[in-house]
């Protein structure tokens, strides 16, 4: 191969390469497009990485081999000022650098150690907030990713005596592109990483790379949906099937960390590096060793390498004892690594009772399990012929250790232990009818996995096994035909032909229950669990976003009277969601008006939730001020010049809530009670509902009580199995809400007016017939049903939100929502004659 002296090769061999890396390059490209119309990790800048990788890409295909080593490296500098900007990206990169320095030092390996952990200790109080540096919270993130565990190995390896590599390589080993967005990432072998590096990149090495991006943003996306339309809220389960389908949901969602770790690698092979696999089908493993070793290779390599064959052979006696302490050590160090890792990514450093029961409990699965391999150890004879006991005895296995995982990994990403076991008491109890029906699930398992078995050996018997070429090929078939339907005009015609919302499909949304937790007031961030595996990484974009507390954390809700009644503390100013929210002199988020209602003045008390109130967005902003301000200029409502409309909205308010604030409104004389109510009004209630019966304010709602001995709820009953039981009871939670509502507004004449709001989401068929349920409830209680969810009609949803995976409505929706309701006050005519009626 010819090559100038700056490292850039003469045009013959810089064209011979570039016809072999064609194919890939429009691969890559196709890639980029899919990331953007699927907005793949759209939070974490993973499409403004993508270009800067294709970019280097394309350019390293002009250098040699250790040019493009240095190519690479300046490439990963400035992807830092890309993503992060010039204060966080120098940040990262000075002390990325310093770092590298410090596991470099001509000193003793111990004393380089010694100085990178109390160097970490300065970047933690980064982490803590504790550093004047604005961005520390950021640098110190991706530092962590960068360093944490390779300097580990780093260090291990030249203690060992390896020294086979140059600065660059070096470099590039701590440096690596997508790790700069993936907190969470391979932990890269050193020795494999030197060795597998190609100075000139094979065909073979570069088709492997584009196979493993495409796998990895497919496991992305099977994510998304497995999240979005797989996995069923806790609170709505009512039947083993759907405890099961938590439980298989649960464990399935380890998908997204085998994307990230498959596109992270594949970026990496496309460069030269010819790294081995990062997970061996985990969902097909036979046992817990099997399960260990299939299951995020590289850290199963990390973890034996660096501490298990030490401790291992430290023993005299390497019998059954020594494999069995070496293998809970190892775990109990695979535990406080995994908090480590946390806290790099989340600032705490959590110690739980269910983290040690999964780490240890796992480790003492692995620990037998070695010991009995060690003890029955047979030589595996080659099978020639396909053995039916064979097949039977490893698809039970399989089914046996996907069915224990799902159990384990379901208790492991549950909030506590009362909480799991209150998930496995809504199993309970199981009917001989649904025995049956398990039993023939686990049938219709075991059938596929007998022929699924024997496609296998018959595709190894023929050699017809696909290769590599075929399934990039058929990855990118998948890819093309996605990408097209995420097209514009053809995406809107898929939807309105077959009456579909691919809005999950194409972004990520929150489900069900995580987006009814977000109303509740307190889930503030997009797809985070307690585990490392749906947390992911870090997001270093939106920080602000990202730190915003529930209102609650203020301090400025008061109890009233009762449990169920609350209210703002009055005359307060604080910055919530990025946005100044002020409460009058009387406690609710509005402006300031006189007790006693001015005369020729219509007043209208306004109930709702979160979005009534303004969660997100400022004072002035809301669409109750505008709606307003728009009637007052422009000569009042029906027969009154003025117009006030008091805004006793609040975080968290449900429907036994909003009795009660209704009975508050009241009491300043409003001639209308306005009712905002959202889809699953109900739903979200429930655990209001709830409280009632073991409340000590019970005795204020005896109908409620009576429909809960109905529903069979018992003190000592979880809350889960409590809205197990009470939710098939809905409807007349419902119809005693609009009652006590309506029954209140009669005895003050005070007109009662339901207004049915719009969501930030489509809804599918169940929740339309819902909605038109509640709406007949409210209308024969006595409301007036005013239905303005039409408001956002010809919007983008991503555009009316406060933040991305927060739908609360932002000012543009605010003021949608404003003249929607303006066109019911001035077009409605069973509005106009109710107004027209008013004393």
């Amino acid at each position: 191969m010819l090559e100038s002296s700056s490292g850039i090769r003469n045009a013959q061999a810089i064209w011979a390469e570039q016809k072999a890396r064609l194919p890939v390059f429009v691969g890559v490209l196709l890639c980029l497009s899919a990331i953007y119309f699927f907005q793949l990790e759209e939070d974490l800048q993973l499409f403004r990485l993508f270009l800067i990788f294709v970019a280097g890409f394309f350019v390293s295909g002009l250098l040699d081999g250790e040019t493009r080593l240095k190519f690479i490296w300046a490439l990963n500098a400035g992807a830092m000022f890309a993503l992060f900007g010039v204060t966080a990206g120098l940040g990262i990169l000075v002390i990325g650098l310093l770092f590298f320095l410090i596991v470099n030092l001509p000193i003793g390996v111990w004393w380089r150690a010694l100085l990178a952990l109390l160097s970490g200790g300065v970047l933690a109080m980064g982490k803590l907030g504790y550093l004047p540096f604005a961005e520390a919270g950021i640098v110190s993130t991706v530092i962590g990713g960068l360093f944490m565990f390779r300097s580990i190995l780093y260090l291990y390896e030249v203690h060992h005596g390896w020294q086979n590599a140059s600065v660059w390589l070096k470099l590039n080993y701590f440096f690596l592109l997508p790790n700069l967005i993936f907190v969470i990432f391979p932990v890269v072998d050193l020795k494999t990483f030197a060795r597998t590096y190609q100075p000139e990149v094979s065909p073979e090495t570069l088709e492997k790379g584009l196979l493993w991006m495409m796998r990895g943003m497919f496991h992305l996306l099977l994510y998304r949906i497995a999240y979005y339309y797989l996995m069923p809220d806790p609170a709505a389960t009512s039947s083993v099937f759907q405890v099961i389908q938590y439980m298989a949901v649960s464990y399935a969602l380890i998908v997204r960390l085998s994307g990230i770790f498959h596109l992270s690698t594949g970026m990496l092979c496309l460069f030269g590096f010819n790294l081995p696999p990062t997970f061996d089908n985990y969902f097909l493993a036979t046992g817990f060793s099997d399960l260990w070793r299939r299951i995020n290779v590289y850290w199963k390599d990390f973890m034996m390498k660096v501490f298990y064959f030490p401790i291992y052979f430290r023993f005299t006696k390497r019998n059954s004892v020594a494999v069995f302490i070496s293998v809970m050590l190892v775990f109990l160090i695979n535990w406080g690594l995994h908090q480590y890792q946390w806290f790099w990514i989340k600032g705490t450093f959590p110690v739980t009772i269910i983290d040690a029961i999964f780490w240890l409990g796992f480790g003492l699965l692995v620990a037998a399990n070695s010991i009995y391999q060690i003890k029955t150890k047979k030589k595996r004879k080659k099978v020639k012929e396909f053995s039916l006991r064979a097949a039977s005895v490893t698809c039970l296995q399989v089914i046996g250790m996907f069915t224990f995982m799902s159990v384990l990994w379901s208790f492991w990403t549950s909030p506590s232990i009362a909480t799991w076991l209150e998930l496995i008491e809504l199993a309970l109890p199981i009917s001989a009818v649904q025995l049956a029906l398990i039993a023939g699930g686990l049938v219709a398992l075991y059938c596929i996995g007998i022929a699924g078995s024997y496609v296998s050996y018959y595709l190894d018997k023929t050699n017809k096994n696909p290769d590599q070429s075929l399934k990039v090929k058929a990855y990118a078939l998948f890819w093309v035909v996605a990408v097209v339907l995420m097209v514009n005009p053809v995406s809107k015609w898929v939807e309105t032909s077959l009456a579909i919302d691919l809005g999950p499909v194409r972004e990520a949304r929150l489900n069900a229950a995580d987006a009814a937790r977000q109303f509740q007031g307190y889930y503030e961030t997009l797809l985070t669990g307690k585990d490392l595996a749906t947390v992911g990484v870090a997001k270093n974009e939106d920080e602000n976003s990202r730190e915003w507390k529930p209102l609650g954390s203020f301090g400025i809700i008061k109890q009233n009277e009762n449990e169920f009644s609350r209210s703002l503390l009055p005359d307060v100013e604080i910055i919530f969601k990025d946005a100044r929210l002020t409460t009058n002199s009387f406690g609710f988020r509005d402006r300031e008006y006189n007790f006693e209602r001015p005369p020729n003045t219509m007043r209208i008390a306004l109930l709702g939730g979160s979005s009534e109130m303004g969660a997100g967005v400022s004072d002035e902003e809301t669409f109750e001020n505008i709606v307003e301000d728009t009637l007052n200029q422009t000569g009042g409502l029906a027969n009154s010049e003025k117009v006030e409309i008091l805004n006793f909205a609040l975080s968290g308010m449900k429907m036994p809530n909003q009795v009660m604030k209704a009975a508050e409104a009241i009491t300043y004389n409003p001639q209308v009670l306005l009712y905002a109510i959202h889809t699953e009004e109900t739903g979200r209630g429930l655990k209001e509902f709830i409280k009632i019966f073991t409340s000590e304010d019970a005795s204020l709602f005896p109908e409620i009580n009576e429909i809960s001995r109905l529903a069979g709820l018992q003190p000592e009953m979880s809350a889960l199995k409590k809205q197990s039981l009470l939710r098939p009871y809905a409807r007349e939670l419902v119809t005693w809400t609009a009652r006590r509502i309506v029954k209140l507004a009669r005895e003050a004449n005070v007109k009662p007016v339901m207004m049915f709001t719009p969501v930030l989401e489509l809804k599918n068929a169940k929740k339309l017939v819902e909605d038109e349920e509640i709406k007949n409830i409210f209308r024969k209680a006595g409301f007036l049903v005013v239905d303005v969810q039409t408001a956002y009609d010809g919007y983008d949803a991503t555009n009316l939100r406060v933040a991305k995976g927060d739908n609360h409505p932002n000012a543009q929706a605010h003021r949608l929502m404003a003249d929607e309701l303006l066109r019911q006050f001035r077009n409605n005519t069973e509005l106009i004659r109710l107004l027209e009626a008013v004393e």
